[in-house]
């Protein structure tokens, strides 16, 4: 494990701006964007709680992005109810970074940046999916992926982005800073916003 590191408030960027001290975080860890766990939680309209892992993909000017396919449960639940729950966590220096917010939808410019940098085996994938769609089968779906492949063998043909694929971006009201501790005196530090300003506090653990 590497050796923890106190967060203390001489440690704070200032003026205090949440989103520059997340960035100076993940630029603590060399490996960040490969070793940042995100896990994203919505309310259904019925209040039922929903969390999954989605892929980190690093940080926007005012908000943490995320891409994925406008039909799923997500998308439905905070369409419905755009508050959301973000969680990173940054294993190697134990670090927790809990955030609060809305989300609202980006350019379709966006997304196809995205989707355009990926593998074109994961594009292909991408292609075929209608997430949280039943399917009987993993054979089933395996044989549907073949298709798609096969229908975009040729290299020289470009495959095009999904109209049902879409960016995302959480904007925070609430980021809370968690440095872990062997002793479990653990740094908390909240910044919650009021208008267009940060205020800071510091948590017991």
């Amino acid at each position: 494990m590497a050796k923890l590191l106190t967060f203390t408030e001489s440690d704070l960027i200032v003026p205090y701006n949440p989103l520059l001290q997340l960035q100076k975080w993940l630029d603590e860890e060399k490996d960040a964007t490969d070793s940042v766990l995100m896990s994203l939680s919505t309310v259904s309209s019925d209040c039922i709680p929903s969390c999954r892992y989605l892929n980190f993909c690093g940080l926007r000017e005012s908000g943490i992005p995320f891409y994925t396919d406008s039909r799923s449960r997500k998308v439905k639940e905070f369409t419905a109810n755009p508050a959301v729950a973000l969680t990173l966590y940054i294993q190697p220096l134990v670090r927790q970074i809990r955030i609060q917010g809305t989300v609202k939808e980006l350019s379709k410019e966006i997304a196809a940046g995205y989707f355009n940098a990926l593998s074109r085996e994961h594009q292909i994938t991408l292609v075929l999916n209608h997430q949280d769609k039943p399917i009987a089968s993993r054979k089933a779906m395996i044989e549907k992926r073949k298709e798609i492949a096969q229908k975009y063998s040729d290299p020289s043909i470009r495959i095009s982005l999904p109209e049902s694929w879409r960016a995302y971006i959480v904007l925070p009201n609430v980021i809370e800073f968690f440095q872990g501790h062997t002793d479990w005196l653990d740094d908390r530090i909240v910044f919650t916003k009021e208008d267009d300003k940060w205020n800071v506090k510091r948590l017991l653990p």
